[in-house]
């Protein structure tokens, strides 16, 4: 698994740990979210997108957080992006977000599947570019074809 590490000062918002992350309350956990979003896809330095999904990738260990991150707006927001995004460095990281959410998730609403996710990640898996394929975390293509 792809080393978390990420540079906290250059956050679009204050990093919570996961603890604290999953008991945020709706409206505070929208405005959190919308910021991330905003930071992912709005007009910003690539550095930070990268910096922004290294510390999702810190949260999406966490069962509850995974479940959280998975049925809301950021999962197909990161299908899409990995579906027409080309450079490596941000497709590796959106790889092993969508791969580690996957992975620790233990709910996958249906809604999901109808994003397109099957396809962008069958495709992510036959990728030429060696880093984005070797990202995906271990186990992540079976955990993929049995889900879904």
């Amino acid at each position: 698994m792809p080393e978390s590490s990420f540079d906290a000062r250059a956050l679009p918002v204050d990093p919570l740990p996961v603890v604290e992350f999953v008991k945020l309350q709706p409206e505070q956990l929208e405005k959190f979210l919308n910021r991330i979003i905003a930071s992912i896809q709005g007009n910003t330095a690539m550095n930070e997108k990268l910096n922004t999904l290294k510390y999702l990738e810190s949260l999406c260990t966490n069962i509850e957080a995974s479940n959280i991150l998975i049925n809301g707006p950021l999962m197909p927001l990161l299908v899409k992006m990995l579906r027409t995004l080309k450079p490596p460095g941000l497709r590796v990281q959106l790889a092993s977000v969508m791969g580690l959410l996957i992975r620790h998730a233990t709910l996958i609403e249906e809604d999901l599947a109808g994003s397109g996710i099957v396809a962008v990640l069958t495709e992510t898996l036959r990728d030429k570019q060696d880093k984005v394929y070797m990202h995906f975390p271990d186990g992540c293509q079976r955990t993929l074809f049995a889900r879904f």
